[in-house]
This record gives C-alpha cells, structure tokens and sequence, in this order.
C-alpha cells in the first residue's frame, strides 16, 4: 500500500483547513512566552489538538525531567494542564505527536536521550487526558522520527543511535504497544526523516549524523531498511524532507551541527535516493530545527529554521532561489520547533521551544492579514453587496482577476447582480503585502429555445420547473424535464435552479388555436384535441396506403393502413400530449393532441 510522508500529509492537512489561497507576507509578532513547569528547559515540541476543541495545543519534553502538555484558548494563548513522566533520570529530547493506537486521537510517543532511558508513549482518552506506557530501547536519540514503514496503517518509530553505530526500527502493533523489527548499521545521527526517496512507494529514511554526514536507507516494504550508497555531507544535525524543486521526488533540507554552526544544506534527489547538493545557506548557528511549508503561497516550500544561539528565521523558497524574510527578535537557545495555526486564521504560526531554566517557550503568530468572503459563491441574482471578513493589517485595496467582477476596491464588497459569472481571484494588497482569494459567482443560463411546440432550456445539468405564466407563474404538474411541451395553448417559462442557483426564463407562447384546422387537401383528423378515437378522412388517393403515429421526439408509436377514405384510430392508450401522423412515401404530416 502507497505510504505518504508525514510532512507531505500536514503539508496537506495545513492548505485544506485554511480554506483559502494564502500569499502571506512573512510577517509574525512574538505573543506569548509560554512558562516552563519547573526550571527545566525545554528540549522537543510538537503541535497538535490534544483535548478536541478545534485549535493546536502543545507538547513539550522539559529537558531531563518530564512532559509537559499546556492548552490553547483558541487564541494562542497557552496553559500549562499537566506533566507526565516525571523523573529525574526520564531524559526525554524529541517529542512526536500522532495516532499510535488507532482511535482517532493524537497521543504523544517521547524519545530518549540517553541508553538507559526509555521510549515513553502518553496515550489520549481522547480529551487531552493520558496514559504513560514505556519501552526499553537501549539507544540514545535526539528526535528520532514516526511514521507507516510497514504498510499495515499504523505509527511505527524510528531511532537512529546518537552515541553508538546501530539504530533500532519499533514497530507498533495498532494499539501503542512497540516491539524491536530491526537493527540497523549506521543508522546513527541526531536526527531522521521518512519519506518515499526512491519512488516505490514506501517510506524510507533520511538520517543525520555530526560524525558521519547524512545517510539514506532504504526500505525494502516490509518495514527493513538497508543502507543505500555512502555517506555525504558532514556536521549533520537536523533534517526535513519535502519536494523543494517540484519534480516529484523528495528533497532534503539538513541543518548543521556546532561544527558547521552558521549553515543550511539543500540537498535535490535524482528521484532514486541519490541526493546532491544544490546549495549552502548562511543561516545562524548551530541548527536545531527545520520545518517546510509553503508560507508564500507561490507553489514553492519556504523553510522555518531554529538554533541554539540565534533567533528562528524563515527563508522563502523561489524556485530554488533562498532569500530570509523573517528574523525573531527573541527566542535563541532553541533545540526544537513546530509550525502549524495556532490562532485559528488561515496563516501559519510558530512555537519555538527555548533551552532555558528561566525563561519559558516562545508563540510566534503570523501578522500577514487574511480575507474570506463566507457566503462564496454568490448568485448572479443576488441584488445585496456581499462583504469581505478582514484580519490583520487594515488600510489596503482590493482588486480582482480576471475583470468582471464588481468590486469596491477600498470596502472589497462585491456586487453579484453587477458581475459576470466566473471563478476569480480577489487580492488585497496593504504596504506590498498581498493575500488571496477565491469568489465565485454563478449565473444561470436562462434562453430557451422553441422548436413547433416545444420549448427547451439551454441550461444544461440544472433542475427545471415548468410555470404557467397566464396563471400567475403557478407550478405546472409533473413538468420538470429539460424541455416541455404544452398540453394547452398559452405562455409558459421554467425556473431553473442550478448550482444552488434558481432564476426564471422568459415566457414564450404557443399556439394551438389552429390546430383543429390543421389539415391538407388529401387528409384530416378529428376531433382535435383527441380522447379516446381519432377520425381520419382521407382523399381516395390515399387508400391502402400506411400511416404512422409518432411521439414528438419522432420515435414510431403505431401503425395502420387507410382501408377507406375514413379511419377511426383509438388513441386511448396515449397520455397528453402531442402527436403526429404520417403517410409513408409522401410528404403529409398531420398534428393532432390527446387530453
């Protein structure tokens, strides 16, 4: 079974919960420095909603102590709610939050630093309450990675030895309990990421070590993994993999350890697992931690970067093309980070953990400002202005493509009943900042087209509702086809309803006034609206010739022969409508109606 990245899938998870276009403006405010439980510093941390109320809360290993788990108020303000594994020999340092067991709740898999501490995993009862369960591992890790790596749908671990040369695989058994799979040689280093490198399929591992470099292992779809090629790069500290070129494939971005203290790599993958590098950034020093999102909206993954003695950063990603547009003014000393919306906008938000035995977690909130329009789409009918919902920076215009739609470019209200049917894009451009998004308005097609005595709507794939218009527009019974034909002179319109819109045709008349005259020198039919016999008079020429009945789409109902010059054709099998007859090898038709 195909298995995804777990950054892909959040990547993912991150576009569709905004519900928008984003082209944010790298622009974030420190809100909040979230106070540690003790004088512990904080090493991993990880996002995710514990307790089920719709906003992002945190996980936070407190650096040889325990796990701390604080609650957002929905407006990224954090609460410390409780501490689990406390000890002084606990020796946690990353911190994943994920479904381990399968119910559909996040619960949190802590990873030791240390041999002799354990693998510790918080299960959720589901409103942010946990159980701690524990496994010996014997492997000293940094962060350590989750993710599927043997295809039966269910959270595994990943530990490469930071201390030795042997790295562990666990496998879960679908309800957060973990058991060894494998060892692996060489899989050593700080850090690792999961993700499909050769294209199979399968997740396979990206590993970082200071002491070796960088290390890909790939994954034979059972969940064990083999080294592929040599080692390459040097001072590895921390990975993230994400498809940086958009050709398909997994790239890396490693962030250097204390050796190489002021560089990011970016490594491009030929698409089997082989990488090179494309560049090196001059980012900080030694790095701690590296996200990857789109944060411009450009179609590119832009990077979001922590080290331990300088600020976070963000650096956009222009077709590969690195240029830094964020700087915190707080915040060094980290030794993890995550990403996600914390305040509940549509713009992405950061929580930087801080090694600090004073100071607490920082809350980064993105500044850029956001517009919705609620009621999109709008209908062509619609005769009220419908309003924009803006957050953040005020005082900007707003503008719209393609052209027409109606749109007041200093309130961004739009005029439905002014503009013409189409998808476009609405921008709002405040100090070189310029966020999107997408209104549609839908217009109902409403000719018609009469061909003898039956009136069709060009509309296609809507629902239609026939209405007398002589008769105060009332419903006509049972006429809800695409086209109509009358059973009685008159003017008649439908009302369409198309895409959650509904408007109205002109009317159009028909005429059967004369149709009990219709009649040619050689035949005529009586009476004309028919119930039950139809008569039919015919000139002498005419008998022993045959005739046809056919519906008004000309499909044959009938057939008979003139063995006079009178006929009585019973018609009471037909239901109302219209009808014609014909007489083979000439040119006569005859109309006539059945009541």
């Amino acid at each position: 079974m195909k298995q995804f990245t777990l950054m892909m899938f959040m990547a993912a998870l991150l576009v569709a919960s905004a519900g928008q276009l984003r082209a944010q403006c790298c622009s974030y405010t420190y809100q909040q420095q979230v106070e540690p439980d003790s004088s512990a510093a904080t090493f991993g941390v990880a996002l995710a909603d514990f307790d089920g109320d719709g906003d992002n809360d945190v996980v936070s290993v407190s650096a040889y102590y325990g796990i701390d788990i604080y609650m957002n108020d929905g407006a990224g303000t954090f609460t410390l709610d409780s501490i689990y594994a406390t000890c002084s020999s606990c020796d946690f340092y990353g911190v994943h939050a994920v479904d381990v067991d399968g119910d559909a709740d996040m619960d949190v898999v802590a990873v030791p630093f240390y041999t002799s501490a354990n693998l510790t995993i918080l299960t959720n009862n589901g409103s942010g309450v946990f159980t701690v369960t524990s496994f010996t591992t014997n492997t000293a890790t940094y962060n350590g990675e989750v993710g599927d790596i043997d295809g039966d749908n269910d959270i595994d671990v990943i530990l490469p030895h930071a201390t030795g040369s042997t790295g562990q695989v666990f496998v879960n058994n679908g309800n957060g309990v973990f058991t060894l799979n494998q060892s692996v040689s060489n899989l050593r280093g700080r850090d690792a990421a999961l993700g499909d490198l050769n294209g199979d399929g399968f997740l396979d591992i990206f590993s970082t070590s200071p002491s070796i470099g960088n290390m890909v292992f790939i994954n034979d779809t059972l969940g064990n993994f083999s080294s592929f090629g040599s080692a390459f790069g040097a001072n590895s500290e921390v990975v993230a993999l994400g498809d940086l070129d958009n050709d398909g494939d997994l790239d890396a971005v490693v962030g250097l350890g204390i050796s190489g203290s002021s560089q990011t790599e970016i490594y491009l993958n030929d698409g089997t697992g082989s990488f090179t590098l494309k560049t090196s950034l001059t980012t900080g020093s030694y790095s701690k931690g590296v996200k990857l999102f789109d944060e411009d909206a450009d179609g590119y993954l832009d990077l979001f970067l922590c080290f331990y003695s300088s600020n976070p950063q963000v650096w956009h990603n222009d077709s590969l093309t690195f240029t830094s547009c964020f700087t915190g003014t707080v915040a060094s000393g980290s030794h993890g980070m995550d990403i996600g919306f914390i305040d509940q906008n549509s713009s992405i938000d950061m929580y930087v953990g801080h090694f600090s035995n004073t100071d607490g977690d920082y809350v980064f909130l993105s500044q850029n400002p956001t517009i919705d329009y609620p009621n999109s789409p709008f209908c062509s009918t619609e005769q009220n202005l419908q309003s924009v919902v803006q957050t953040g920076a005020g005082g900007g215009t707003y503008s719209a493509s393609p052209t027409g739609l109606s749109i007041n470019s200093v309130s961004g209200e739009v005029d439905p009943s002014a503009s013409t049917s189409g998808i476009y894009t609405v921008s709002y451009n405040v100090s070189g900042c310029i966020v999107n998004t997408q209104v549609e308005v839908i217009g109902v097609d409403i000719s018609v087209v009469v061909n003898g005595y039956t009136i069709t709507a060009n509309q296609d794939s809507a629902t239609y509702q026939w209405l007398d218009c002589n008769h105060l527009f009332i419903q006509v019974g049972g006429a809800t086809s695409q086209a109509y034909t009358p059973l009685t002179s008159g003017s008649f319109a439908v009302e369409i309803m198309y895409k959650g819109c509904v408007d109205t045709s002109a009317c159009e008349i028909i005429n059967y006034t004369a149709l009990a005259d219709l009649e040619s020198d050689k035949i005529r039919v009586y009476p004309n609206p028919a119930s039950n016999i139809l008569h039919a008079d015919v000139s002498p020429e005419l008998i022993g010739d045959k005739y046809t009945i056919k519906d008004i789409f000309g499909r044959d109902l009938s057939k008979g022969y003139f063995g006079s010059t009178h006929a009585e054709i019973d018609v009471s099998a037909y239901s109302p409508n219209l009808y014609i007859i014909t007489v083979d090898n000439t040119d006569i038709f005859i109309l006539f109606f059945v009541e």
